[in-house]
């Protein structure tokens, strides 16, 4: 019977964690970071920015406050996910005759902007 009741359990601990995962991916980070990016929203930006690019990021940011006049229209740009490790993704993100490649880290369980590879010539 306990055998029974840990099995039950550890499986309900599995589906558990299997939902949580669901609930954040590559495509999901990048474009949260690009929505808070475009709001110039800093608490939302560094809470999708690897902790290596933290100070990059944050001084665009100041920039950008600066001189951006109006919220830019990032309704048409597309996000697709290229490669994905456990850790570690690239993600293509932009208009779709000039993506950008981003990578993006799970970092403390979130998937996190952590750099761009330019511009994306194809496979």
């Amino acid at each position: 019977m306990k055998i029974a009741v840990f099995i039950i359990a550890l499986t309900f601990v599995g589906l558990a964690i299997l939902a949580c995962n669901r609930t954040d991916s590559p495509e999901i980070g990048a474009r949260e970071f690009l929505e808070a990016f475009a709001e110039i929203d800093e608490t939302k930006v560094m809470s999708r920015t690897c902790r290596n690019s933290q100070p990059k990021i944050q001084e665009q940011l100041q920039m950008l406050s600066t001189t951006q006049e109006g919220k830019p229209d990032i309704a048409s740009i597309k996000i697709t996910l290229i490669s994905l490790s456990s850790e570690t993704a690239d993600v293509l993100v932009g208009i779709p005759n000039a993506p950008d490649l981003w990578t993006m880290v799970r970092e403390d369980g979130t998937w996190k902007f952590c750099g761009t590879k330019g511009r994306w010539l194809g496979p």
